[in-house]
């Protein structure tokens, strides 16, 4: 449907990415996560490029977290990956 793709193959889903076994996470301590102080989490992140015609390619970085306590979901976000936690958390 549409138009053929213009750069690369289509990149994985976050849903995909998320439950893949492969992906590589990352365990982090941020300082404020929901009223608790140094909370462990995991994340994981990447730059992917989107393109929107007639405009220049821009980076867009996303990031998956997760509670490898299980007690929150997991999320995404696109900052830098320890400022997106500590935004995030602040809500």
């Amino acid at each position: 449907m549409g138009r053929p793709r213009l750069k690369g193959k289509r990149p994985p889903t976050l849903a995909s990415i998320q439950i893949h076994p492969e992906t590589r996470w990352q365990r982090i301590r941020v300082t404020r996560w929901y009223g608790e102080a140094n909370r462990e989490i995991e994340l994981v992140s990447h730059t992917a490029l989107w393109y929107h015609t007639g405009l220049p390619a821009l980076p867009v970085r996303w990031v998956l977290t997760r509670d490898p306590k299980g007690k929150y979901a997991t999320q995404d976000m696109d900052l830098e990956p320890v400022h997106i936690l500590e935004y995030f958390v602040q809500r």
